[in-house]
């Protein structure tokens, strides 16, 4: 004996419409390739020469709120506690908990703001081209 899954009757009603709304679009498609090769359709009438394109109402958006009811009530009780058990601890990980620094002794810190100074004492000492030979200097003697 077959033992079909247990499906909720509205997941149910969704898919018998969605496969009613692929079955419409088959037949258009035939229709389409039939006035390519035959010459004319073979599920409707033909209609007028409109090319233009057929605009079908929009469908209502499922909020994620529903798209998650309706998927909880589609797992077995054993699923969805793992589900919740989940999304407790995504929820748990996505506390802001701030930057994650790593702390900065204060001697690199030091050796940094002194050569800014020092480098801000040359630039106003000195204007333009005067300022790029003496660093390319002082640049080439530590090298050396």
């Amino acid at each position: 004996m077959w033992r079909l899954p247990w499906i909720p009757r509205f997941l149910y009603e969704d898919l018998k419409a969605e496969i009613s709304d692929l079955k419409r679009e088959r037949q258009i498609l035939y229709d389409r390739l039939a006035t390519l090769g035959l010459g004319g359709p073979l599920f409707t009438l033909p209609s007028s020469q409109d090319s233009s394109p057929i605009t079908e109402p929009e469908e209502e958006s499922i909020s994620e709120e529903e798209q998650e009811q309706i998927y909880m009530a589609s797992l077995r009780p054993s699923k969805r506690a793992h589900y919740l058990e989940w999304k407790m601890n995504r929820d748990r990980n996505r506390v802001n908990r701030g930057p994650s620094v790593a702390h900065i002794t204060p001697e690199p810190v030091a050796k940094v703001t002194a050569a800014l100074e020092q480098a801000e004492q040359a630039g106003k000492s000195s204007a333009g081209a005067e300022f790029v030979k003496s660093t390319l200097a002082v640049f080439r003697k530590k090298q050396a």
